[in-house]
């Protein structure tokens, strides 16, 4: 047991420590891609290849941290896993896309077997079992010098002594089997330990930080499988990865660590105007946040930042931003928290936000209602990428201005344009783009760089100095070779370059649609036709229920229906944080109880709860899966007061509330 404890406080520390060590390595990716970049040419060429070389390091470091990260959270029981339905045929056929031509290069045959009679689907973490299966067939092939490397989907073979709970008529066996140089019997289980290599220090052929067994394994038994090897010295290894038909993993959340709060970062809160919106972001890391300021700036915007979770959400209120970059790991409040108390808060609850923070865990902010993640470390294009996804379309305008001198290009781009419906206008200087959009309201602009009155990035900078032209999105259509100083202004400032080649036109033309696509989803719908206001008219206003369910897409999709009624949602992956919970918010008014789920189930969780007399008339709904007779009876013994099976009706739900909620009130009533 004490063994146990030591080796889950090691991967907490190593989980949150490699976190940490995110934030430092990417203020050195950024800054040191920005030196070698030498945009002010003060550097000498050796300069610059010694900042190349530090920026490469970076990465490399930055690939060992993600590894020990992932090896980190999967034994200390904090890794995500999404199960989907995954045919057979679909990893057979990836290892051949992958591995086939590399076999090729070693002189070596590539065989894939599937057994015939074997289910057609699995249901299992496919992402994780595709890097299991690319990790242990690249070993193969970069160990095997001359023959075949095979991957054969089969049951598990008669005899086979598989972990206790694993039973082999539901089970699917991976095996790759290879002829190369094979592993000595005292040597097979060092293969899977972490950074232990067979290879002897005197030859070292292959580099590697001897991580990837290690994580193959512990993502393995994370799906309830195992992973074994067989070997003979000269005479091949066989890796066999046994999976159940049905992955169930068990997982856990972990606290966040504290971080001591950084410098403020300059803004332009002070120079705000009554009528200016800006956005707004909570970032503690000094690089990174002005990195994004600069950006924002470039595209005629302002910036006001929070180095702090309470400060972010102070200021939220305050400026009520067009949209909010947020990172989780803050100095106070996490950004999980944070995210919770905006969409609770009626003032906030509308702003877009958008997670970039070293903590890698996309499902769960999407879950949240982010409308995108990205994980640092970042470069300049992503985090561009993360202001136009919150810059806010031009609104009302779907015209099109194509600034174009050259007549035979603008005539089969109109052309082109028109034929798709679009209304469109076309100048062929720079000032007369400048009249054309103070006369009239354009929503995208087609640009080309070689104007014969002013540079197309003249003219964009001269764009984000006139605000009263508007914020029109912006695609550079261009037969120039860009250089580096200018492909990096036009991340900021515009939408996509396409080059003028013979495919450019319809690759405009797709630019164009996502455009239009942007705006139509960015323009205010109709209410009835919002998926989050459908059904039944049932009022949440200022309702707080606590949604207890694993499944990140069955949470995202129940919590935008939820809040989309007015209701402040909290969620808990496990049976155990459903309680804690509970004991959090004692105001809690309902609670949709999934009954499985890893730690403590739904069922045991209802039991604990009617335990406790604060919770004795609470309406507890289980959701289930399980569509089978006696559920529902199940389900109501261990204190459910209600039942609903998967997938979830969403009226059904709202109705069923509304009837308990009614209740409720009823009942306290007398």
């Amino acid at each position: 047991e004490e063994l146990s404890q030591v080796s889950s406080d090691k991967s907490q520390f190593l989980a949150n420590m490699s976190h940490e060590l995110r934030t430092p390595l990417n203020s050195m990716l950024l800054l040191s891609h920005l030196l070698a970049e030498n945009e002010s040419g003060n550097l000498s060429a050796k300069q610059v290849e010694h900042m190349r070389t530090i920026h490469a390091a970076g990465k490399d470091l930055l690939a060992l941290i993600n590894q020990v990260l992932d090896l980190s959270k999967i034994e200390a029981g904090k890794q995500e896993v999404e199960l989907e339905s995954v045919p057979l045929e679909h990893f057979v056929s990836h290892a051949r896309r992958t591995f086939e031509p590399l076999a090729a290069d070693r002189g070596l045959s590539l065989v894939t077997e599937l057994e015939p009679g074997l289910p057609s689907a699995l249901v299992t973490d496919r992402q994780r079992i595709e890097r299991v299966l690319i990790n242990l067939l690249s070993n193969a092939i970069k160990f095997t010098e001359r023959g075949s490397v095979t991957l054969r989907v089969a049951r598990p073979s008669a005899g086979a002594r598989l972990k206790p709970g694993l039973l082999a008529e539901s089970a699917i066996a991976f095996s790759v089997i290879d002829t190369g140089v094979g592993i000595a019997p005292e040597a097979q289980e060092r293969v899977f330990a972490p950074f232990e290599q067979v290879e002897s220090h005197t030859d070292r052929r292959f580099a590697g930080t001897g991580l990837g067994l290690a994580i193959a394994r512990e993502s393995v038994n994370l799906l309830g499988g195992e992973l074994v090897l067989t070997s003979e010295p000269g005479k091949g290894s066989t890796f066999t990865c046994t999976l159940p038909e049905q992955a169930a993993p068990l997982l856990e959340a972990a606290p966040a660590a504290p971080r001591a709060p950084a410098r403020p970062i300059p803004d332009d809160r002070a120079a705000l105007d009554p009528n200016e919106t800006p956005l707004l972001l909570i970032e503690d890391d000094a690089v990174l946040a002005e990195q994004l300021v600069d950006i924002i700036r470039a595209r005629r915007m302002k910036a006001v930042v929070a180095s702090s979770g309470k400060e972010g959400l102070a200021l939220a209120r305050k400026h009520k931003p067009l949209g909010i970059v947020l990172d989780v790991k803050l100095p106070d409040l996490d950004g999980w928290t944070v995210m919770e108390l905006l969409k609770q808060d009626p003032v906030t609850r509308s702003i877009p936000v958008h997670f970039v923070s070293g903590v890698d865990a996309p499902q769960r902010g999407l879950a949240l209602g982010a409308v995108g993640y990205l994980v640092k470390p970042a470069s300049h294009a992503e985090l561009a990428g993360v202001v136009r996804a919150l810059a806010p379309a031009k609104r009302g305008s779907q015209r099109i201005l194509v600034v174009e001198d050259d007549v035979r290009q603008a005539d089969s781009v109109l052309s082109l344009l028109r034929q798709e419906g679009f209304e469109v206008e076309r100048v062929a200087s720079a000032e007369a783009a400048l009249d054309a959009l103070s006369a009239g309201s354009f929503g995208c602009i087609i640009l080309d760089l070689g104007l014969p009155d002013m540079d197309g990035l003249s003219l964009l900078e001269e764009l984000r100095k006139r605000t009263e032209l508007g914020s029109p999105r912006v695609v550079i259509h261009t037969g120039r070779a860009l250089t580096k100083l200018e492909t990096r202004q036009l991340e900021a400032y515009s939408e996509a370059v396409v080059l003028k080649d013979g495919s450019s036109a319809q690759r405009l033309l797709e630019e164009v649609r996502l455009f239009v696509r942007y705006v139509r989803e960015s323009l205010p719908k109709p209410q009835p036709s919002l998926p989050v206001n459908t059904g039944p008219e049932v009022a949440l206003d200022g309702v707080t229920l606590v949604l207890a369910e694993d499944d990140m897409r069955t949470v995202y999709a129940l919590s935008a229906l939820l809040r989309g009624k007015g209701a402040n949602v909290v969620v808990a992956e496990t049976g155990r944080e459903a309680l804690s919970a509970l004991e959090q918010h004692p105001a809690t008014r309902a609670v949709l109880m999934d009954v499985m789920m890893p730690e403590m189930d739904g069922y045991e969780a209802m039991r604990r709860l009617r335990q406790d007399a604060r919770f004795a008339a609470l309406p507890v709904i289980a959701l289930t899966a399980k569509a089978m007779k006696g559920e529902r009876e199940r389900c109501i013994e261990a204190g459910a007061s209600d039942y609903l099976s998967k997938p979830i009706d969403s009226d059904k739900l709202l109705e069923t509330l509304d009837h308990w909620l009614r209740k409720a009130g009823t009942d306290a009533a007398s």
